[in-house]
């Protein structure tokens, strides 16, 4: 009998670029306090929640705690991302990705979106592939900093779909989160800049994929 596999891909930066969203929030919020994050390292920002990385934005503009306008930097900061996913359409998803789940056989593999962003279910919507998960990790079920989660993300899907977690593999374009997993028994994928992705796949998690006998092309 075929084994059954899990993989968990990461919405933002793999599946689709949420990311920019959520900068052009963070942006409109130090405008709001009359100050710039033109010399911001944004990323340090990936898999963390609103409400943290509007503390880590206040401590990089130097703004006390009780000078920062938490309420209205929050409903800022969800408007303008709001806004922006309200215009996603199916085009665009990231090709690569979307050609390699076109070839996973579904029998044996159960595919499952990992996200910090309550609304990850409304995107995948929007890009018409929601149909394709077995399950939707987001929103509350996802720690302050998402790779606290990781071991909750594992219990959770070797307990939902029966396997190891030896049959679970990632896709994530952060090398802390692959990290985390590898450490953790389960095969990841730190997915690189969309100029080599093609490349990668191809070389990469395609043959990986094929060797566990879950990928129906040639």
């Amino acid at each position: 009998m075929q084994k059954k596999f899990v993989l968990i891909v990461d919405l933002d930066g793999v599946i689709v670029d949420t990311f920019s969203a959520h900068v052009c929030g963070w942006k409109k919020v130090a405008k709001l306090h009359g100050k710039s994050l033109s010399d911001f390292n944004f990323v340090s920002l990936k898999g963390v929640s609103t409400l943290k990385a509007l503390d880590e934005i206040r401590k990089h503009l130097c703004i006390e705690t009780e000078d920062f306008l938490f309420d209205e930097s929050f409903r800022i900061k969800n408007e303008t991302r709001d806004e922006i996913f309200s215009t996603i359409t199916p085009e665009d998803i990231d090709t690569h990705l979307h050609d390699f789940l076109e070839c996973i056989d579904f029998s044996v593999c159960e595919i499952v979106c990992f996200a910090t962003t309550t609304r990850a279910r409304d995107i995948l919507e929007k890009l018409g592939i929601l149909d394709l998960f077995s399950e939707v990790y987001c929103g509350s079920m996802i720690n302050v900093k998402k790779i606290n989660s990781l071991n909750g993300i594992i219990s959770m899907a070797k307990t939902k779909f029966t396997v190891e977690s030896s049959n679970i593999i990632v896709l994530d374009d952060s090398a802390a989160i692959c990290s985390k997993f590898a450490g953790l028994g389960v095969r990841s994928f730190l997915i690189p800049n969309v100029n080599v992705r093609r490349e990668f796949y191809e070389n990469s998690v395609v043959p990986y994929v094929k060797n566990l006998n879950i990928y129906l092309a040639d």
